[in-house]
């Protein structure tokens, strides 16, 4: 059950764990972390990646129309790999003229003037819960987002936009290291440009 804060706030609010915007900072630069990311959506079959992050790198693990897909990006390099597995091939992509999407930190959740709502525990992980509306290409999508206080890591977010609702869940959370070859491009990989 959510534990009212104050009635609802903006960032001025302060809680056990901090204001929200200490309760962010502590996201900020949480690596290495391996988690799934679990996709459900209505009239979607539910999606589940696989995520590594490390200093600038990352790498997802997913599926895609039946074929299993790796991305690994490197935002110091601004050079992403989409790789498949099956045919030891991969697509290099140029980053640098989407350095402002790649690279959007989550305290831009600031700018959207969210409102908490209250705490809640979620799979023994204490959360406060934060809502905003964002809107892009003139569409309105409120959110409603889950921030474990403890390392500022949204665990859950519910969309709900155009009269559709999706959620999104971090699972199987793990802090532990996690090789640099684990975002790399193994042996032997064919290497193609966009263009090609």
């Amino acid at each position: 059950t959510p534990t009212p804060t104050n009635g609802g706030t903006t960032d001025g609010g302060t809680t056990d764990d901090g204001t929200l915007s200490e309760i962010i900072a502590r996201g900020a630069n949480l690596s290495p972390v391996k988690y799934d990311q679990v996709f459900t959506s209505q009239g979607m079959p539910t999606q589940t990646w696989e995520i590594w992050l490390k200093g600038q790198k990352s790498r997802i693990e997913m599926t895609a129309e039946g074929e299993d897909v790796v991305m690994l990006v490197d935002l110091e390099a601004k050079i992403a790999y989409m790789y498949n597995p099956a045919e030891n091939m991969a697509i290099q992509m140029d980053l640098s003229s989407f350095e402002g999407l790649v690279t959007k930190a989550s305290d831009d959740i600031l700018d959207y003037n969210p409102v908490i709502i209250g705490t809640e525990t979620l799979d023994g992980k204490v959360c406060l819960v934060i809502e905003y509306t964002v809107v892009a290409g003139g569409v309105e999508s409120k959110i409603k987002q889950w921030l474990w206080t403890e390392h500022g890591f949204p665990i859950r977010t519910e969309t709900t936009s155009g009269g559709k609702s999706a959620v999104m869940e971090c699972r199987n959370i793990d802090f532990g290291d996690i090789p640099d070859s684990m975002f790399e491009l193994p042996p032997g990989a064919t290497i193609m440009g966009m263009s090609d």
